[in-house]
């Protein structure tokens, strides 16, 4: 539920979170103003399209109540929602490798596991 106890919640609900997209924004202006592509600023790029793909995530999340009595429900992604969200994540999967090199020297670093595509519908 939206008190923090599902992961992109509490993610999302933070203050460092709030700090971080403060942060974003106001970078993003100037990023935007550049000419040149920098292997930066695509590295950057590559970052705000995470977090707004996160926060396009977590606004189609809905809560589903078991049963009218009770507080507890279900965190539900809508069919159409979680095709439309799996295709526009794709990017995460495939980084660039100048993107990658440019984040690994910040000491970011990127890992997959395999994946495998599969869209179970309930």
């Amino acid at each position: 539920s939206e008190d923090g106890d599902f992961l992109v919640y509490r993610f999302t609900g933070s203050p460092l979170y709030e700090a971080l997209r403060t942060c974003i924004e106001s970078t993003l202006i100037v990023s935007n103003g550049l000419l040149v592509d920098t292997p930066e600023k695509l590295a950057f790029e590559f970052i705000v399209r995470v977090i707004r793909w996160v926060e396009d995530l977590t606004r189609s999340l809905t809560e589903q109540r078991l049963h009218e009595e009770l507080s507890a429900g279900k965190i539900v992604l809508p069919v159409r929602e979680a095709k439309r969200l799996s295709h526009l994540g794709r990017f995460i999967f495939d980084v660039p490798d100048h993107v990658r090199k440019t984040l690994s020297s910040h000491k970011i670093y990127i890992s997959k596991h395999k994946q495998s595509e599969h869209l179970s519908v309930l």
